[in-house]
């Protein structure tokens, strides 16, 4: 590989925790230890432009996911407020996304979050330091404010849960593999399907 350019902070202090490109590549979500989310669009020059950016938590944010994109332009946001928020890009120009929900169940930092593959719907598993990942579904993924609990188990007893990945076989059953505080990966599947 070679170097292909940098985008500059608008701080000095401010430190990336995480990025994420979008499906296609063309979109960059980052997220600050100043509590903000940026979004960057790829121009047709190669250059990476600002296009948005907002304080989005009122905790250090660990972990950014886009959701497919047949479910629209909606990024997730997890932080050591212990919450998680869903993010949606506006119909107008406007500096920041639209807020949609926030799912406010850990009992601590939430460390992790993935959208499912598409193939299981608009679903999306966090992983908190309490032990527990929960599992949510938007039932109507026209409605982005209402979030159903499908499931939620504890990963690592008495530890905390701080990263997760979901299985993208469409010929497995819906699984999780989680990261624990303790040095274990343990594997969820659903056991509907199992």
């Amino acid at each position: 590989m070679e170097f292909a350019g940098t985008i500059p902070s608008r701080s000095s202090q401010a430190i990336v925790q995480d990025v994420q490109y979008d499906h296609y590549g063309r979109r960059m979500a980052s997220c600050l230890n100043d509590f903000s989310i940026n979004i960057h669009d790829l121009q047709t020059s190669g250059e990476w432009k600002l296009t948005y950016s907002w304080k989005a938590h009122s905790g250090t944010i660990f972990a950014l996911a886009w959701a497919a994109p047949e479910f629209g332009q909606i990024i997730a946001s997890c932080s050591s407020d212990q919450q998680v928020h869903i993010w949606e890009e506006p119909d107008e120009a406007a500096e920041s996304w639209t807020r949609r929900t926030s799912l406010v169940d850990a009992k601590e930092a939430v460390c992790d979050i993935k959208f499912a593959p598409r193939f299981h719907g608009l679903r999306l598993a966090a992983a908190s330091k309490d032990g527990y990942v929960r599992i949510y579904e938007a039932p109507d993924v026209m409605n982005l404010a209402t979030w159903s609990s499908l499931e939620f188990f504890e990963a690592e007893p008495g530890g905390g849960a701080l990263s997760l990945a979901w299985c993208t076989s469409r010929f497995d059953p819906p699984m999780v593999a989680v990261g624990t505080d303790r040095g274990n990966l343990k594997i969820w599947a659903d056991d509907e399907s199992v």
